[in-house]
């Protein structure tokens, strides 16, 4: 046999390997139509998602609305409150202090609602000595300054209109008016409810509460 005749053995070998080549391409083949398929369910599919996006671009200018409405509604805030209103006389006056009242030389010239402020200046050794008014809450608060010659000062602030919610903390009852005293940082605040209107005294804490409830409950005819 010469060196060109093929042996039926290497025959059935290279058949195999042809067998071989051709399973080869197909496995190529169909992974490449799978991803082509997949590519088109892709393009198919996008907009869907644009829509998606949209929809959760939409749910999140909900959500950023309500937290909106809660910011300026107070999340159901009942309204300004003592403390709030107590706040106003750390800010100091705003414009010179209202004169004495020459014809009751108890009082201020200066009232709100029908509420006076008192001139403590012949009783106790606190002389006024400014005023501001603000709008808090829809709320008109005037406050008046004193000052004693240690240099100390407190502010007496009433809140036009209806009286606040009463604050829970040590009290004091005088007659027909219930004292509330309380604790605020280095505050201390007594508030009161006169003609209908919540008054409030504020000072630091070395202005004792018994100083503060003894200027509050004065009536204009005590003497010290």
């Amino acid at each position: 046999m010469g060196d060109r005749d093929i042996h039926p053995t290497d025959e059935a070998q290279a058949e195999r390997g042809r067998a071989l080549v051709q399973a080869a391409v197909a496995q190529t083949r169909a992974p490449l139509a799978l991803r082509e398929r997949i590519e088109n369910d892709r393009s198919r599919a996008k907009p869907a998602r644009r829509r998606w996006t949209l929809g959760g671009s939409l749910v999140g200018t909900v959500a950023a609305a309500t937290v909106a409405v809660v910011l300026a509604t107070g999340g159901g805030s009942a309204g300004l409150s003592v403390a709030q209103a107590a706040n106003l006389a750390i800010r100091g006056p705003a414009a010179p202090a209202p004169a004495v009242d020459a014809t009751h030389p108890g009082q201020l010239k200066r009232s709100v609602g029908g509420v006076t402020y008192p001139s403590w200046q012949d009783e106790f050794p606190w002389k006024a000595s400014g005023a501001r008014v603000d709008k808090i809450d829809d709320r008109r608060a005037v406050t008046v300054f004193y000052d004693n010659p240690a240099g100390e000062r407190i502010g007496y602030t009433i809140v036009d209109g209806k009286a606040l919610d009463e604050p829970s903390g040590p009290s004091q009852q005088q007659g027909a008016e219930r004292y509330v005293v309380l604790r605020r940082g280095d505050r201390t605040i007594v508030t009161w409810r006169r003609g209908g209107h919540t008054c409030i005294l504020s000072g630091p804490s070395k202005v004792s509460s018994d100083k503060l409830l003894a200027l509050a409950s004065w009536s204009g005819t005590e003497t010290s």
